[in-house]
């Protein structure tokens, strides 16, 4: 699983939604804070092969995203 960090529940619902809207599935997480550089309190969990295409989903979709942390517990 990769991991897309996002500030808030909100912007997570927003970027869960709008992916599950481009058929990728995805699953809210809560983050330590300190994993992001910008404190971060909230990630999207998603398939790691699917990476490039949510950066491109969340870009068009104009959907506030942080940082892209990668691989986590596989």
């Amino acid at each position: 699983m990769c991991i897309v960090s996002v500030k808030t529940m909100t912007a997570a619902i927003k970027a869960r939604k709008t992916l599950s809207g481009a058929g990728i599935e995805s699953e809210i997480l809560s983050l330590d804070r300190t994993l992001t550089k910008n404190g971060c309190a909230y990630g999207l969990g998603y398939p790691c092969a699917e990476s490039r295409q949510v950066e491109r989903i969340l870009k068009m979709s104009k959907v506030s995203y942080g940082e892209f942390i990668g691989r986590r517990g596989e």
